[in-house]
């Protein structure tokens, strides 16, 4: 693992370094480090910052000439990103580690300044508080930088959270205003934190100017709370302000992991004691985590300050404080004012107040991959000297490998030569090495079938609960509790984190404790992530003697099956080698799996005259040759598709109710037109109501919907005649169509705004003595303009007792008629009429559905077909029959329908989370269902 430290010292970057194993030891060898820039996707190296630091640790510097020498135009590579790639390669020349930094932003400017926690409002005269938060490029805190604010020149320096609070005195106006306040008598005080309300006071007040008041924070105001106070000069305003107040990231609680028994390093497998010291009866959480997993990235670590983060989320406030009016004073610290005399706050639709956009910033390319560079001039040759360095699984010589080259002579000169350098400090004699085993009745090393060989190796463990012990004894904060837990076999650093949770104090996560777990002696056998069946491949066994003496060491390979290898038909193979004190040995292995799967790779190491010994067995996955293709069968349940089940979700949200705010505009024109724009409001209103949808519009525009509906409903008397008719204009005769479609959207509004009974039954009294015939037909007297008003006869949703003989003779004619009609869309309004009288005939419904049952098509227009396929599924909703397989569009009807469905379908709240594992793919593809999202499509691509 390296740890890097990046100083921007003008126009050069200084790196220091130093490189160690993860169990705490140094490492000794060479380190190479090269700096490289990132520009459109594209890594271009820059081969005069190649550098090379020998044993322990190091400083490398960029310098800008290093930079200009391949990028002269150093200002081009603003928003773009450096990364510096180190390789180690050990005394011995037996392990070669590399790792990358990655993500150096190129910027014009080396911190970033934001005011988010500074109120947005001042007061002449008064001081004003300013917080200023400087981060890094990176995002990180930029701590100790001294800061200057204006006007004033007021000079500070940021804290190790990257925040610096600085007081300014604000200047008063010259305009003077004599006015002669009323003296409040009281002044109410709110204390409110995480969206909660937690304190409310009032203070009675004898004619002072200024009012001090001491709080005690507690544990609800963590991690910040906001103190609003107000008064009433008057009846009708309001005089308020606000604060916001962070308070430290710390726990409630309190949390700590210590070891029982201190010592410097523990062995694997060996007992661990765990002290664990918190709040009495919480519930603590462990878990173990190798501390490998963050080398690469440690931004991602579980801390105190980040839970707070997420809980801060819940706070309903957006300011730091303040407001431009009194209300806006409530409205953004996330408060609702409402006062039968004062004006009130505006409505909120969002957890967060909406914040002011921003000019967007370049973005910079973070994902880079590890090379090596040389000090080739020429494109073309860098990249064969990069291949040379590169190591391979395969145990080929530089000469074999450079066989394969086909770029010319210039290329393989430039290959040999960076490979036969790197190769000659790696490769050793392992003839040297190779020599006949010692029999097993040897007692200078311990048998091999004695030695217990290390197998589990997990990246976190533990995972695990325990309960605290109460007090016993009287005020008591804290109590502790021992946990005896095997260490895993891995040599490396443990870090152990503690999440507790208690009744009265909350959540607390502790500082992490270390804990190195390592051996005097081990072996660390390397083995790629997979292999190729038939595949011929190296791995190494690596020898760590941490000894103070050169130690000989008996080395054994076990046998395999489907493994072919040294120890294969022998059972094992072994082999003496020295190791020197304080270093380490490489020892390789030339194998080749002969089956795919796991396959164990099991290496055994005693030392001579020594109780020292070791083993390690790992598992090789072998995978097989060429593309693996993967066919899947699925049987599709045909008698599931005219089931519930499958697609009760499907209508409950087809249609959102983001879309419902077009409908809601002002009416007006003719009589037909007024109408048309009357019904918008009527129905939107009426589906958002049953659906519960308001939040997605604004509750505001339910009030401007109910006006427009009394607007229209207004307008359209107009057009009413003495008789109940309705006409286009004025002038001009009553129309049965514009009267029938009145009384409809009026008998919906009915339950909206006040509308009275006379208009909606004088329309339906005029349409039985005027329009129906003694069959039951209805039929036009007027004069339709507009086509799209397509109703059916009122009397079928009239409940009007006074005229159940024109129902029947309708009901009678409309089932006479049925089985003759062949238009899909009479079939479907006549259907619709029959269901509100229980008399649906549903085999003639169906009949002229779609062959795949999704809607009821009409030749002559979409329109028609979108109202006929709305019509049906009121009449299967009316009937008491769910089905929801039709696909619905925005047309007035569609979303009555829908409303209806919604009326009368009650299904429950439901969520379901689906992993889809999929192969060669680390991560499952994971989808969320539920109310708000089901009827959105997912998919996921598989090659």
């Amino acid at each position: 693992s390296f740890y890097l430290l990046l100083l921007w010292c003008g126009l050069k970057i200084s790196m220091s370094f130093g490189h160690s194993y993860l169990f705490g030891k140094e490492v000794y060898g060479t380190a190479y480090v090269v700096f490289g820039i990132m520009e459109n996707s594209v890594k271009k190296s820059l081969p005069h910052s190649l550098s090379r630091v020998q044993n322990g640790d190091g400083q490398v510097t960029l310098k800008r000439e290093q930079i200009t020498q391949t990028f002269p135009d150093i200002n081009a590579l603003v928003g773009n990103s450096i990364y510096v790639a180190v390789s180690v390669l050990t005394e011995s020349g037996s392990e070669m580690v590399e790792a990358e930094l990655r993500g150096i932003q190129i910027v014009t400017s080396p911190y970033r300044i934001t005011f988010t926690k500074t109120p947005k409002y001042f007061k002449p005269g008064m001081s004003f508080d300013v917080a200023v938060e400087v981060v890094n490029p990176d995002d990180s805190p930029a701590d100790n930088i001294p800061v200057v604010v204006n006007p004033g020149g007021v000079r500070g320096f940021t804290a190790p959270n990257g925040m610096a609070r600085l007081t300014i005195n604000t200047q008063a106006t010259d305009a003077t205003l004599q006015i002669s306040p009323t003296q409040p008598k009281d002044i109410t005080y709110l204390i409110t934190s995480r969206g909660q309300l937690v304190k409310s006071e009032r203070y009675q007040t004898k004619g002072q100017t200024l009012i001090s008041l001491i709080l005690t924070v507690t544990k609800e105001m963590l991690p910040s709370f906001r103190i609003l106070a107000y008064y009433h000069p008057t009846d009708n305003e309001v005089v308020s302000d606000s604060v916001w107040v962070d308070v430290k990231d710390s726990c409630m609680g309190s949390l700590t992991l210590e070891s029982a028994r201190q010592v410097p390093s523990y062995e694997p497998r060996k007992m661990f004691s765990l002290r664990v010291t918190g709040d009495p009866g919480a519930t603590v959480g462990l878990v173990a985590v190798d501390k490998g997993v963050y080398v690469l990235n440690n931004k991602n670590r579980l801390t105190q300050k980040k839970m707070w983060d997420i809980v801060e989320k819940y706070d309903t406030g957006c300011t730091p404080g303040g407001g431009s009016n009194s209300m806006n004073v409530f409205f953004d610290a996330g408060l609702l004012f409402e006062s039968n005399t004062a004006s009130g706050t505006p409505y909120r639709q969002e957890l967060k107040c909406k914040t002011a956009s921003r000019r967007k910033r370049a973005t910079t390319i973070l994902e880079v991959r590890t090379s090596l560079l040389s000090k080739y001039g020429d494109e073309q040759q860098r990249k064969c000297c990069l291949d040379g360095m590169k190591e391979i699984p395969l145990s080929y010589t530089c000469e074999r490998r450079a066989e394969y080259i086909l770029d010319g002579q210039a290329c393989v000169d430039a290959f040999l030569n960076c490979c036969n350098e790197m190769q000659n400090q790696i490769v050793e004699k392992k003839e040297e090495n190779l020599q006949l085993a010692r029999s097993e009745e040897d007692d200078s090393y311990t048998d091999s079938n004695e030695i217990v060989s290390r197998t589990n190796f997990p990246e976190s463990w533990l995972w695990s609960d325990i309960i605290l012990p109460p007090c016993t004894q009287a005020n008591c904060h804290s109590t502790s509790l021992v946990r005896n837990v095997p260490l895993q076999d891995s040599i490396t650093t443990w870090q152990f984190t503690g999440i507790s949770l208690s009744r009265t104090l909350g959540l607390c996560v502790g500082e992490p404790l270390e804990v190195i777990v390592r051996k005097e002696f081990f072996i660390d056998l390397r083995l790629p992530y997979s292999a190729v069946r038939g595949e011929q491949l190296e791995i190494k066994a690596i020898l760590h003697n941490y000894s103070p003496d050169p130690i000989t060491v008996r080395v054994e390979l076990i046998e395999e099956e489907n493994v072919c290898s040294a120890a294969s038909k022998r059972g094992k193979f072994r082999q003496e080698v020295n190791v020197g004190a304080h270093t380490t040995r490489s020892v390789p292995y030339i194998i080749i799996p002969m089956k795919e799967g796991e396959r164990s790779i099991e290496v055994k190491a005693a030392v001579k005259d020594s109780y020292l010994n070791d083993g390690v067995k790992k598992k090789l996955r072998v995978v097989l040759n060429g593309l693996h293709v993967i066919f899947y069968d699925f049987v599709l349940c045909v008698s599931l598709l005219a089931g519930r089940e499958q697609v009760s979700g499907l209508v409950e949200n087809a249609i959102s109710g983001n879309s419902m705010g077009t409908l809601i505009r002002a009416p007006g024109g003719c009589g037909e037109q007024n109408m048309i724009y009357t019904t918008l409001p009527v129905i939107a209103t009426t589906y958002l109501d049953k659906t519960n949808q308001w939040e997605t519009v604004g509750f505001q525009k339910r009030s401007e919907a109910i006006q427009h509906i009394k607007n229209g409903y207004k307008h359209q008397l107009q057009y009413r005649k003495n008789d109940g008719s309705f006409s286009v204009w004025t002038h001009h005769s009553s129309s049965s169509w514009l009267t029938a479609y009145v009384a409809r959207v009026f008998a919906i509004a009915y339950n909206l705004v006040a509308v009275e009974s006379d208009h909606i039954c004088g329309a339906v009294k005029y349409l039985i003595l005027n329009a129906q015939q003694p069959d039951g037909m209805f039929r036009e007297v007027g004069k339709v303009i507009h086509k799209e008003m397509m109703v059916s006869a009122p009397v079928n949703e009239t409940d009007d007792d006074l005229l159940p003989s024109s129902i029947d003779k309708s009901i009678s004619y409309l089932e006479t008629r049925l089985p003759t009609l062949t238009n899909p869309y009479a079939v479907a309004i006549t259907s619709y009429a029959l269901a509100n009288e229980n008399k649906l005939n549903r085999d003639i419904l169906y009949k002229f559905a779609s062959p795949e049952l999704s809607h009821w098509p009409v030749p002559g227009g979409k329109m028609f077909t979108l109202e006929a396929t709305a019509y049906a599924l009121l009449a299967l909703v009316r009937a008491k029959v769910s089905s929801s397989k039709y696909v619905l569009q925005a047309t007035i009807m569609v979303y009555h329908a829908v409303a209806e469905y919604w009326t009368n379908a009650k299904e429950p709240e439901y969520d379901l989370n689906v992993d889809i594992l999929l192969p060669g793919r680390s991560k499952p593809d994971k989808f969320s269902f539920n109310r708000e999202n089901h009827y959105t499509t997912r998919t996921s691509k598989v090659s």
